[in-house]
Parts: structure tokens; C-alpha cells; sequence
């Protein structure tokens, strides 16, 4: 089987206060820290055509953030042959995970027609909301997908006027770190000429999936009603404190 790494998790941050679940997937081989570090520098092994990974950022707050990716730099000098096979199985893990969520069908389409914001003319990354519920079931990564929805598209839609055009509003947000494209979902709009492209069987699947990101991970939905599976919490936090950008 040509298995490449799990096409969600590789742009997932957080990975210093994992999900149990997906803790409880990357063990007994590494730590979900280590994963993601060692995933790169493995990269090589697994996906030869579009394999080159030349510059990897950490994101350190602290000197001691570097430990967990230079272990892993280390690990993977020393024991190559033995931490690309741990890589492996851990990939697989994943992989399977997904297939047992949302079966093969869903895992090798669910993207086929769904818009991103491709051009400076869309409003709407319908792609990573499908993504988010993606990962939300698969891993439990439910705290990652709610500061991606809140930091982006909650914050976007703040700032959108509906009587522009996209392009015009865009132009607006661009600066500092530049536009992070996409708007949040609003409940009782009408989306499905947006998804006009999508595979009939998809559609339907598609439109939970964008209201289940809205539900669990948009500042503004009701989520008092809302059980959060216990595979879905943190299963720590290795921050001792709050990184300088986030300490109020």
C-alpha cells in the first residue's frame, strides 16, 4: 500500500496540547510533537513527487519549545531506519481512523467540488470548514478547529460589508499578516449555489459538515446544548505559561 501522511493533520497545529485521541493514536510510537516533527523529516519516504521539505518552522515562544523537535531531529539521525518505520504506523493509525469515522467514499471525495476561496472573488473557504469537521471527528481536534474558525472566519465576517465586492473587502483586510481568506457560515442562509459542483451524493454530507464547524467552533453559535466527547478534550497542555502574543 502507497500510504502518504494523513492530508489533514500535517497543517494541524496544537500539537502541544493534543486530543486524547489523537495522543491515543500516536502512541506507544512517539508523542503527537514528535510525529509532526519526524512526519517531515520523513517526508521523503512516503511521497516521493512532491516530497521536498526544505524549511521547518517551530513557532517557538521559548527556548524549551525547541526540545521536542530537536529530540525528534536527533531521533531521526541516529535511528533513521527505525523512526520512519514508527512514522509508519502511526500514519496508518491515522488513516484508519478516518476510514472508520467517514469510510474510504467520503475520505477520497469529500473536497471534489467544494469551494475555496481560490480568487480574490470568493467570500467563502467551504474547503476548511469541511476540513475542520474533518479532523474534529477523525483526531478530536476540536481545540485547533475552533481558534482556526474563530481567528479566521468569525473575525472576516466582523469585518465584511455585503454590499461590496469580494475583491473590495479582501483589498480592506489585506495588511500585517496579510487576509486569511474566508467568512463564517451564518444559519438560515441559502449556500447550496455554492456548491453547485459538488457530486449530488456529496452534497448533503457537505452542508453537515459546514454547520457542524459552525456549531462547534464559530464564537458566535449557541453550544449550550453541545456534549463534548471525552476523546476530544485535551490530554495536556505543555505550555507553562501562555506565549507573549496571548497573555492578557
Amino acid at each position: 500500500m502507497h500510504l502518504t501522511f494523513p492530508p489533514s493533520i500535517k497543517f494541524c497545529h496544537r500539537l502541544y496540547a493534543p486530543s486524547r485521541k489523537l495522543r491515543s493514536l500516536t502512541l506507544p510510537e512517539m508523542e503527537p510533537i514528535q510525529y509532526g516533527s519526524m512526519w517531515l523529516f520523513s517526508h521523503g519516504e512516503f511521497d516521493e513527487e512532491s516530497a521536498p521539505v526544505h524549511t521547518m518552522t517551530v513557532g517557538a515562544a521559548r527556548p524549551s519549545d525547541l526540545d521536542e523537535p530537536a529530540v525528534a531531529a536527533f531521533l531521526h539521525a541516529a535511528k533513521k531506519d527505525e523512526m520512519i518505520a514508527k512514522v509508519r504506523n502511526v500514519s496508518k493509525r491515522l488513516h484508519d481512523a478516518e476510514i472508520e469515522v467517514f469510510g474510504e467514499k467520503w475520505a477520497k471525495s469529500w473536497w471534489v467540488g467544494v469551494p475555496n476561496c481560490d480568487t480574490v472573488n470568493d467570500a467563502y473557504n467551504f474547503g476548511q470548514m469541511v476540513w475542520l469537521h474533518n479532523i474534529v471527528k477523525s483526531w478530536g481536534l476540536l481545540d485547533y478547529a475552533k481558534e482556526r474558525y474563530t481567528s479566521t472566519f468569525d473575525t472576516n465576517l466582523k469585518k465584511w460589508d455585503f454590499d461590496k465586492p469580494a475583491k473590495e473587502n479582501i483589498d480592506k483586510m489585506r495588511g500585517g499578516w496579510g487576509y486569511q481568506p474566508g467568512i463564517a457560515y451564518e444559519p438560515g442562509k441559502d449556500y447550496t449555489k455554492y456548491l453547485e459542483h459538488v457530486p449530488e451524493e456529496n452534497k448533503e454530507k457537505v452542508l453537515e459538515a459546514i454547520q457542524f464547524a459552525y456549531k462547534y467552533c464559530s464564537s458566535s453559535s449557541d453550544k449550550s446544548s453541545i456534549e463534548v466527547p471525552a476523546e476530544w478534550e485535551t490530554a495536556y497542555d505543555m505550555r507553562p505559561w501562555l506565549e507573549f502574543p496571548r497573555q492578557k
